[in-house]
């Protein structure tokens, strides 16, 4: 089931593309339509609009907007968000080392794929609109794509690093027992 959420002009559904041609934000996440409720039932967004197989469309309340610029402008981000790669990567001494080393080159191709994608979509941008919303769209854009750049080019130096320890290590091993 597809939900869109109305923020201003720009609608969010459940998938996470941008399609600013029509100023649409997808989320296309599984389980939004819970927490689309729960702002609805406390008055932050209104069904504005109802389609068909159970589509919604939702727009921000004055209240939600208020809301919204409060969390903008007057919380502070959480700067050290909890990460599952690094968690992984921290863990990566548990298993064997060409596992290790495996991971991280698979983390680089999958970084690559991410960039790839950006890289499509940032194609679209001549296409998108002159308003605000298109401008800081392609500012999130470009931060997204930049850390998986720099995703994939860590990750490649780190494959490489583990790959040379255990050379150096299996090298040690050999002389020390021959």
């Amino acid at each position: 089931m597809q939900r869109r959420v109305r923020v201003g002009e720009r609608e969010r559904g459940e998938r996470g593309e941008v399609d600013a041609r029509a100023d649409l934000y997808d989320l296309r996440v599984q389980g939004q339509d819970p927490e689309l409720g729960r702002l609805a039932d406390a008055g932050l967004l209104s069904v504005s609009d109802e389609g068909p197989r159970g589509r919604k469309e939702y727009a921000l309340t004055e209240a939600g907007h208020a809301e919204l610029r409060h969390w903008l402008l007057e919380t502070e981000p959480e700067l050290h968000p909890r990460s599952e790669s690094l968690l992984r990567i921290f863990l990566l001494g548990a298993l064997g080392r060409e596992e290790s080393e495996g991971y991280l080159r698979w983390l680089v191709g999958a970084s690559g794929e991410e960039v790839g994608k950006l890289d499509a979509l940032w194609a679209t941008t001549g296409d998108w609109p002159d308003t605000d919303l298109a401008e800081f769209s392609r500012l999130a854009l470009e931060f997204g794509r930049r850390l998986w750049v720099m995703t994939e080019e860590w990750a490649g130096w780190a494959a490489d690093e583990v790959a040379a320890r255990t050379r150096a290590k299996q090298a040690g091993e050999a002389e020390a027992a021959g």
